[in-house]
């Protein structure tokens, strides 16, 4: 399309030569060759406008969209907030098909934010080239520096069963009334033969709340205690010492737990903090638990191993029941491993529960010991018809 156009744009500036080069000729030719060079020119200069409005007419056409799309921002920033806010928002949904789009799933990523608002979001179906606007509560809660949130909008077509989704997000800034730091406390792992406590600390320094007092500070875990420290004169916040009685600790286990602080401010009265950590058991009994089923009748006799990472020796052991039960073990063996054979008394004395305890010494070097109770459940269960005296 463009090789004619540059063709005569070509054609006129040859007939300009020609003009040039004859125009000492008598005046007849010099009026017929003017003629011919205005012509020329003109069609040079209408070459070029039509070349340009050509090229400009040819650039990537803006692209349209075919489907389901939100008309504005997919992300909204609320800016800066307070600790306890909810805040809300519409997405607008457009439509720009020529097909019905049903919306089959909204998926939110955490329970701050919850699509649809209050009211819920009605709209199931969107019409073609229709709107509908999908409301979003946002709630910052105890988040501290920034809060954010996304939500999936699962949609499909009538004539399709491949679901699209749209990804739709919420953030904050937020001024917090008091920052808490850590907001997870970790203990790490736990050797309780040669940690007797284990102390970790957690600073609450007050923010948009000046006047800041901690009321309290309470572990959900028995084993783990708190204490509140006020800061010195001059200084703002607290500073909470959290500790764990490793001594407490028997079995291998996860630690998993909270620490509540309770506070006076209005907009967050209570925070949480996260505990965990791992203990890992001087001991290993097997079984760890021992259970005498209904239908063994009399006494019945039970072997119980004890594994220790080091040397060790079993000084004690007791029934919380005593009377139920007998138990044999060598008290002057050091070693890593024991065997310990538990008798279960005749059924007469009923249901048993109990714990059997043992105490045990580690030699952690020549000259330096530790003791450990090791617990171990005991049940025996008897038939129902039976009428057995518990002890």
């Amino acid at each position: 399309m463009l090789q004619p156009i540059f063709s005569l744009a070509a054609t006129g500036s040859f007939c300009s030569l020609i003009a040039s080069s004859l125009w000492t000729t008598p005046t007849a030719s010099k009026l017929y060759f003017s003629y011919i060079f205005d012509m020329s020119m003109s069609w040079t200069y209408l070459a070029l406008l039509m070349s340009s409005l050509f090229l400009l007419g040819c650039g990537p056409a803006e692209d349209v969209p075919q489907d389901l799309t939100v008309d504005g921002p997919a992300i909204h920033d609320f800016g800066v907030c307070r600790q306890g806010d909810i805040l809300n928002h519409e997405f607008p949904l457009f439509n720009y098909s020529n097909q019905t789009i049903d919306i089959v799933e909204l998926r939110s990523s955490c329970s701050c934010m919850v699509p649809g608002g209050e009211d819920g979001f009605k709209a199931e179906q969107i019409p073609p080239h229709g709107k509908v606007m999908l409301p979003v509560r946002f709630a910052i809660g105890g988040s501290q520096g920034t809060a954010a949130a996304r939500l999936l909008v699962f949609y499909q077509s009538e004539d399709s069963k491949d679901r699209e989704h749209l990804d739709l997000r919420v953030q904050a800034t937020i001024q917090p009334d008091y920052l808490i730091e850590p907001r997870t406390v970790d203990f790490g792992e736990i050797d309780s033969l040669v940690q007797r406590e284990v102390v970790r600390t957690v600073q609450v320094t007050p923010v948009a709340a000046k006047n800041l007092v901690v009321h309290s500070a309470i572990s959900t875990n028995d084993l783990i205690a708190t204490r509140i420290i006020p800061s010195n004169q001059g200084d703002s916040g607290y500073s909470i010492e959290v500790a764990i009685d490793a001594s407490k600790l028997t079995n291998e286990e996860k630690l998993e737990s909270s620490l509540v602080v309770e506070t006076n401010s209005k907009r967050l009265p209570k925070a949480l903090v996260s505990l965990r950590g791992k203990h890992r058991t001087p001991a290993s009994i097997n079984p760890e638990v021992v259970i005498v089923e209904s239908d063994e009748q009399g006494e019945v006799s039970k072997n119980v191993s004890i594994q220790t990472g080091l040397p060790s020796q079993i000084l004690s052991a007791q029934c919380t029941a005593s009377k139920s039960m007998r138990i044999e073990f060598d008290g002057n063996l050091v070693s890593k491993e024991h065997r310990i054979q538990l008798t279960v008394l005749s059924s007469e004395f009923g249901h048993i529960e109990c714990n059997v305890e043992f105490e045990v010494i580690f030699a952690l070097n020549d000259s330096t010991s530790t003791r450990k109770t090791l617990r171990v459940p005991v049940y025996r269960f008897v038939p129902q018809d039976h009428e057995g005296v518990r002890s």
